[in-house]
């Protein structure tokens, strides 16, 4: 009998909707960038809308602020249900887009409860000024799933869907800047080029351009160009610093270790929050490496769309290393960095997975029970972390 995953996926989402706001719906408040928002966007006004906060410059974002407050106004359980509601989105994309690279509807279902349940959402999910995390994660999520459909057949009118679901992401939250770029080098190098594809990775080098440009223009002027054009070797060190940090100790071994990181590094912990990310990267080698000897081709394929959805993990922490060095390994670690990234990391590991499962096709069922049951452990562990972090600030 065929398992319908689409009813289990409703339901599915019917329960993370309710994890998340049944404990807490009542006992949320507005914070610190939060009331700035408030006062600066009561009333519309295009120069509010397109002016910084601190060195983000997210005019998408701050038009929908606006939008919520006027719906709204100052009930921020509101504003956090919208959040909510974004998040389910966003799982239910992640849905599609594992469907559509594995055609596996399990690893699909895997992937998204992977992506359901963090520690380090916290942060994002009950802040109302960091829904713009969440938009950029949406229209990154929808841009892939354009491209994906425009490499399969290139359409003028979803090209256009593709290049404004690219600004939408890079002017709701910074860390999308270089969305573009990473599809630029994806359809030029791993896919077999035509006149149309060329033309996509064109308008991506564009946008990529375009929107990195205003938001390192509007960082600098907010930030009086101290962070972002003074360029040292001191600098360029703590940005290296800060870009090896935030992938594998603020999103692999945050993953696989709920609770175990903490805000900052002690000599009690180092060997393991160093070994975990390791550990991780080497399997995803080993598994592309063995892709490309078992299957030619469709190997490298493969490993194209690794590198795509891992530089999707990456970049974020390119982005905020030009504003964000002097935070070092603190800031690196902090969670409003962490919900974009690890949307895309879980993609990327579902991906290696379903590898896995081609590799050695007659073990597939013990795979996939291993998968299944380390999703599980994963999710629970996650979400017992993040009621005990939430019940404790609400006491």
């Amino acid at each position: 009998m065929k398992t319908n995953y689409q009813f289990i996926m409703i339901a599915w989402i019917g329960f993370v909707a309710l994890s998340y706001l049944t404990p807490w719906w009542n006992r949320l408040y507005f914070l610190w960038d939060d009331i700035e928002l408030l006062v600066r966007l009561h009333r519309f006004s295009i120069e509010a809308i397109f002016t910084p906060l601190q060195y983000q410059f997210f005019p998408t974002f701050q038009f929908l602020y606006w939008l919520e407050i006027q719906l709204f106004g100052i009930n921020s359980s509101l504003f956090v249900g919208v959040t909510v509601l974004l998040h389910l989105t966003n799982i239910v994309l992640v849905y599609k887009i594992i469907t559509r690279l594995t055609r596996n509807q399990l690893l699909a279902f895997i992937g998204s409860v992977l992506v359901s349940f963090n520690k380090s959402y916290f942060t994002i999910i009950f802040w109302p000024s960091f829904q713009s995390s969440v938009f950029s994660t949406t229209f990154s999520l929808v841009s892939v799933i354009l491209w994906f459909q425009l490499m399969a057949k290139y359409d003028k009118k979803r090209l256009l869907f593709f290049v404004l679901s690219n600004i939408a992401a890079a002017t709701s939250f910074g860390f999308a800047n270089f969305n573009g770029f990473i599809f630029a080098i994806m359809t030029f190098f791993f896919w077999k080029q035509s006149q149309m594809r060329r033309t996509v990775a064109v308008f991506s080098i564009l946008t990529g351009v375009a929107v990195t440009g205003l938001t390192l223009l509007a960082a600098s002027e907010a930030l009086h160009g101290d962070q972002i054009v003074n360029i040292s070797p001191y600098k360029l060190f703590n940005m290296a610093y800060f870009i090896a940090v935030g992938p594998t100790q603020g999103v692999i071994t945050k993953f696989f270790l709920p609770g175990f990181i903490p805000d900052r590094f002690n000599s009690g912990n180092i060997f393991v929050m160093i070994l975990v990310p390791l550990v991780v990267i080497a399997f995803f080698l080993w598994i592309a490496r063995l892709s490309v000897i078992k299957q030619g081709q469709k190997g490298r394929k493969a490993i194209g769309n690794i590198i795509l959805l891992s530089g999707f993990f990456v970049s974020p922490y390119i982005v905020a290393s030009l504003a964000r060095t002097h935070e070092g390994a603190l800031g690196a670690l902090a969670e409003r960095y962490v919900y974009f990234p690890f949307f895309f990391f879980s993609l990327a590991m579902v991906y290696v997975f379903s590898l896995v499962k081609n590799l050695w096709p007659r073990r597939r069922h013990l795979i996939q029970t291993l998968i299944a049951g380390g999703t599980i452990v994963l999710s629970v562990g996650h979400q017992i972390v993040m009621h005990l972090q939430v019940n404790l600030l609400f006491r």
